[in-house]
């Protein structure tokens, strides 16, 4: 790992080799061995995915309590029960919140670690009457029912965000009763690609929020952005095209210029869909583009799309369409 200047990494890197007797050498000597980095994990963190426990333990020992808070949170991310047990038998309260303001629970359905063990810290919590909103966010966002059932008490309802992140018609409908569609919610379900849901918030409102399509598009949702398509959202607008010649995807690049997309639209005088085609080195977008009537000369900051495609080395292929397109270096 590159050490960037001014930071130091050396409880980090005592804590990714499992060295608990390093990192309580750097706490004598005063340095702040939970430092939080923004280049890297924090040190905590590196230790029980590792599962060095004897680091993790010298890390937050005669800490303060914000450290033994996040500590908490952390042994819930990564399902470490014994961390966790230690952590509340020595005090640290249910309610604390990691470095980004989430509680434990969160964090036990946001973590990528010991299913098992994030499971049973949930039970735990739960049991102790931690408020689950958060976490069942986090279990909708990734389409995680088993926890979503354990988390959500009888009768309780999603919130819409909720529900369309789990991508639940039922539940959607259900939600669409007691709250209005937002900007929010239009692009999380094109997001998702989920036709069925985002035909349901079409319905509800004359909402067509413009960067929702940005979202299918990127996610390369061809039938999510067929549906927009028909039902409100104008092909015209430049960055839609300009996005999906960024992507390379021809199947979208195509249902845009069906619908009436300009495959010389830009938004910028030095930007164009065929330099970003050919800038991606995606030749499929960069044939239909030409074959749409694009223009293969528009040049971007820097130089045309024959120079940047000799520049930086893309195909043959690439280099050969523009020329007979009759672009220029």
């Amino acid at each position: 790992m590159a050490i960037d200047e001014g930071e130091d990494f050396r409880a980090l890197d005592a804590a990714l080799r499992g060295d608990a007797a390093t990192i309580r050498r750097l706490r004598a000597e005063g340095v702040n061995v939970n430092r939080i980095s923004e280049t890297g994990p924090i040190p905590m963190e590196a230790a029980l995915e590792g599962g060095h426990l004897d680091a993790f333990w010298a890390l937050v020992e005669d800490a303060d309590e914000w450290v033994r808070g996040n500590a908490l949170c952390v042994a819930a991310l990564f399902g470490s029960v014994a961390a966790f047990e230690r952590l509340r038998a020595e005090g640290v309260p249910i309610d604390a919140e990691d470095a980004a303001g989430e509680n434990a629970l969160a964090c036990a359905a946001k973590g990528e670690g010991d299913r098992a063990g994030r499971l049973e810290i949930a039970r735990r919590l739960l049991r102790e009457g931690l408020d689950p909103e958060d976490a069942i966010g986090w279990s909708t966002h990734r389409r995680d029912r088993e926890l979503l059932a354990l988390l959500r008490p009888p009768g309780r309802r999603l919130r819409l965000q909720d529900a369309i992140s789990l991508g639940d018609v039922g539940e959607v409908r259900r939600a669409l009763e007691r709250e209005s569609p937002n900007e929010r919610h239009f692009q999380a379900a094109a997001a998702g690609g989920a036709v069925p849901v985002l035909r349901l918030l079409i319905e509800r409102t004359p909402l067509r929020p413009l960067y929702a399509l940005n979202f299918a598009i990127a996610s390369r949702h061809l039938d999510a952005v067929r549906l927009m398509l028909t039902r409100g959202w104008n092909a015209r607008e430049p960055m839609y095209v300009l996005l999906a010649a960024q992507h390379g995807d021809a199947p979208i690049l195509q249902a845009l210029l069906d619908a009436g997309a300009d495959p010389n639209a830009r938004e910028d005088p030095q930007d164009s869909a065929v330099w970003r085609a050919v800038n991606g080195g995606h030749l499929a977008a960069l044939d239909l583009l030409l074959r749409s009537g694009a223009d293969p000369n528009v040049a971007a900051h820097c130089g045309t799309p024959l120079k940047t495609a000799l520049d930086r080395g893309r195909s043959p292929e690439i280099v050969a369409r523009l020329r007979a397109a009759g672009a220029r270096a």
